[in-house]
């Protein structure tokens, strides 16, 4: 069974020449964090605006993958004594690994014969993992950072809220004294406090409250409006791809 991921990030507003680059981190980042914790997931979405950065993360896997590896211990000749018996060095590199001494095999590596153990690493419930995305958050670099309170985080402006939800149910963590919940909210004088019961109310709830959360629509909006101001004037505007850019992320 899988479900959907939201995390968010609320903050004060960020620079416009942060946001670009601070959403793709999250999202190259997540990436990451969910391959080497051996979490599979169909898709990741990002989304910024000057006061938030968030990812859904589809159709996650419950239960991370279980891996068996190989281990190499000892060479047989110190795992074994001349009678053929387990050395102490083989009965603890086995005791180290989990297994009984009955369970070690030989492989010959480079020409030289080496006792081995297949070590079995369980995967844990998503759940339980998720609440370690809390490190990739604060991993997220600025060009320019500050702290505030007492709070020894460094980033680009303070955090004021903070949405984890593994389908409908809340991920707990907690950064610079803000806790996780599934409360986020919209524009700073149009919208109000959204609370979320799924990741994928997200954009739909936002936008009722006056946010567009994709910078991608953002910027389609922004160019349409330019067409039709040139369709009713009869002038040609030169974009400015930099202006552009600043302009959807204001």
């Amino acid at each position: 069974m899988t479900k959907h991921v939201l995390f968010e990030i609320g903050l004060e507003e960020l620079p416009a020449r942060f946001v670009d680059d601070a959403e793709k981190q999250l999202k190259d980042k997540t990436k990451e964090w969910l391959q080497e914790s051996r979490i599979t997931f169909d898709s990741i979405k990002s989304f910024s605006t000057p006061r938030r950065l968030a990812v859904i993360i589809e159709n996650i896997a419950d239960v991370q993958t279980t891996i068996e590896n190989e281990v190499r211990g000892p060479q047989i000749s110190v795992a074994k004594d001349e009678n053929g018996e387990w050395t102490k060095a083989a009965i603890g590199f086995a005791r180290g690994q989990g297994i009984s001494v009955d369970d070690l095999f030989e492989k010959t590596v480079k020409g030289k014969t080496y006792v081995f153990a297949i070590k079995r690493i369980e995967g844990k419930p998503t759940y339980e993992v998720l609440p370690e995305f809390q490190k990739i958050i604060s991993s997220i670099n600025f060009s320019s950072n500050m702290r505030w309170g007492t709070n020894s985080l460094r980033f680009a402006r303070p955090i004021r809220w903070l949405v984890g939800l593994y389908g409908p149910e809340i991920i707990p963590f907690e950064i610079a004294g803000v806790k996780s919940g599934n409360v986020t909210k919209g524009h700073r004088y149009l919208g109000e406090q959204i609370v979320l019961n799924h990741p994928l109310e997200y954009e739909v709830k936002l936008k009722e409250n006056f946010v567009i959360a994709d910078s991608k629509d953002r910027e389609r909006l922004i160019l349409q409006g330019i067409k039709e101001l040139e369709t009713e004037r009869g002038f040609q505007v030169i974009v400015d791809d930099a202006l552009l850019n600043e302009v959807k992320n204001l």
